[in-house]
């Protein structure tokens, strides 16, 4: 009992030290990033070129910002930048090994692009911050009751409780959009870690809410209807613009000449942004705000919607590194504000805060594939029950349509891209993921080519085996020697009994595809050869697989229900 109890303690003092370094991680992040927004707002020397006032210092920090971006990425010899999709793929298979110098990397290059001015988020480089930390721990500290997922969970809640002040968010997010499943122990050691953070960041920072939310508000059935409705259109609009970042990334990895054309025009299009819609750059929730007391045009808010929709698509193409629930928060509003435009124009009033809100957190929870979690954080950003019942209704429709039409979210489709399906579960993957490489044994009776038939029989008699094996003295494999064929063939060395065309496993396969191979499979064992020099790695036999997937759904099963 007294050991149990260390053991207790020990994590929740670990968990509540996470909680604390990464509240100190993600406020430092957001505060560099916020310094540069106000010092880009706050520039107002301008040349003139041409007849047309230019701002040197936008343009020069989106510039140097871009070149740095693209240093740190070849220096660092990253082929793409990393993403919250990565973290979530790593809590789900604990076969996965994520790299902490390319997450370092990563939120560097994020800090920079933001810091520069790219139209992307800072959310998502938080969440992939506080996983890469979750992931640097669990490599000097896990056990049975503190696994990997769990560490990870307690960095991603961590982050969004400082990032977004919102510490149950956090928590409901952790485990909505990372871990996949709720369990008691996971959820308690979560909570401290997020409570942890929160705490650290209200008591040694000044902490403000994103949404600055003035006016009361209450909820009426009319009112409810509408959001409902509404929730449609922000479905079809999350879909919309994964769909358009999916289609420009494609023709951007057509190949290196439309990538560099690409990146080329994106920089100069968003130096012609900073130009003349500066509040589209960065990550834009002043235009949020703005958006609850200040009705804008329909033409202005058609103006920032493809304003912003275009610099999203085209920072994150061109190489920049950043998240895409801020900019989901921008959009979102827009969309809010235009229909609350088209509700006057039928009449209906005093609908504006009430859309912009519901179309933020629908678009973001969409995108992000955490609409409870969206949910809870729009009550802790507004503090109203009536704002956040009329944006559920919104999350619920947005996200079903997107789920019924698309996919579960930005994140799960990103995967889905690179051959990952998290939709398949967690069994599912870690089958997939550990190879037969690692199962093959070499409890296996073996012959060179040239020895004799009297010997092959008397080894295998002594051995009381039915089946062997032929190869070379360098281990590739020529066949396999049955009892059978050994019994009433005439051929008399290995080389001529050995069957070349038995049933071959590689040792790059997973143990599904194995499963599936040999599911006709009668005999012993079956060979594991290795594709690259056709060498013998050793044999498996039915009961390893059965083995192999009994142990690994057991331990999930731990996982998921402790």
């Amino acid at each position: 009992m007294i050991g149990v109890s260390r053991v207790l303690i020990a994590q929740v003092a670990i968990v509540a030290l996470i909680g604390g370094f990464v509240s100190f991680c993600a406020h430092f992040f957001v505060a560099g990033i916020q310094y540069f927004e106000n010092f880009r707002s706050q520039q107002t020397q301008y040349i003139d070129i041409f007849g047309f006032s230019f701002n040197l210092w936008t343009a020069g920090l989106l510039i140097s910002a871009y070149l740095l971006v693209i240093l740190v990425r070849t220096v660092g010899h990253m082929p793409k930048w990393e993403s919250p999709a990565d973290i979530i793929y790593c809590a789900q298979n604990r076969q996965h090994q994520l790299a902490t110098k390319g997450g370092l990397l990563t939120i560097f290059a994020s800090f920079v692009s933001l810091a520069g001015g790219a139209s992307l988020g800072q959310y998502g480089p938080l969440v992939h911050l506080g996983g890469t930390i979750g992931v640097a721990i669990s490599r000097w500290y896990h056990s049975v009751w503190l696994g990997r997922d769990v560490i990870i969970g307690c960095g991603v809640a961590a982050a969004i409780s400082a990032g977004f002040n919102a510490p149950i968010a956090g928590i409901i997010f952790a485990h909505e959009a990372v871990l996949r499943h709720f369990s008691g122990r996971s959820l308690a050691l979560i909570s401290i870690a997020s409570v942890s953070s929160s705490t650290i960041n209200r008591t040694l920072f000044d902490t403000v809410d994103i949404f600055e939310i003035t006016q009361s508000f209450t909820v009426s059935g009319e009112m409810a209807v509408i959001s409902l409705i509404a929730g449609v259109g922000f479905g079809i609009s999350a879909i919309f613009m994964i769909r358009a970042l999916f289609t420009i990334n494609m023709i951007a990895s057509y190949s290196k000449t439309a990538y560099r054309w690409l990146a080329v025009l994106g920089l100069i299009y968003l130096i012609f942004l900073s130009q003349t819609l500066p509040e589209v750059l960065g990550l834009g929730i002043g235009v949020i705000n703005n958006l609850f007391t200040n009705v804008e045009t329909t033409e202005m808010l058609f103006i920032l919607l493809a304003a912003k929709l275009s610099a999203v698509i085209l920072s994150a193409t061109m190489g920049f590194s950043g998240g895409f629930v801020g900019p989901a928060l921008f959009i979102g509003a827009v969309l809010g504000a235009l229909l609350a435009n088209l509700a006057v124009f039928f009449g209906l009033s005093s609908l504006t805060m009430m859309l912009v809100v519901s179309g933020s957190a629908a678009v973001a929870g969409t995108v992000f594939g955490a609409p409870l979690g969206m949910v809870i954080l729009v009550l802790e950003l507004t503090h109203s029950y009536d704002l956040t019942l009329a944006a559920m209704l919104s999350i619920i429709v947005s996200s079903l349509i997107f789920h019924l039409f698309y996919g579960h979210s930005l994140f799960d489709l990103q995967l889905l891209a690179r051959g990952i399906d998290l939709a398949k579960g967690r069994i599912f993957l870690e089958l997939e993921t550990t190879k037969l490489a690692s199962l093959a044994t070499d409890d296996f009776l073996s012959f060179t080519p040239e020895v004799s038939k009297k010997t092959i029989i008397e080894k295998m008699q002594k051995n009381k085996l039915a089946e062997a094996y032929c190869i070379t003295e360098d281990g590739s494999f020529l066949g396999k020697i049955s009892i059978f064929d050994v019994m009433t063939a005439s051929q008399k060395t290995a080389a001529s009994l050995a069957n070349p065309n038995c049933l071959q496993l590689l040792a790059s396969q997973s143990i599904n595809d194995a499963m599936k191979i040999a599911i006709d499979f009668v005999g012993e064992a079956i060979p594991v050869i290795d594709p690259q020099n056709q060498q013998l790695v050793g044999v498996v036999s039915e009961a390893d697989l059965f083995r192999a997937y009994s142990t690994i759904t057991q331990r999930v099963r731990e996982i998921e229900t402790a």
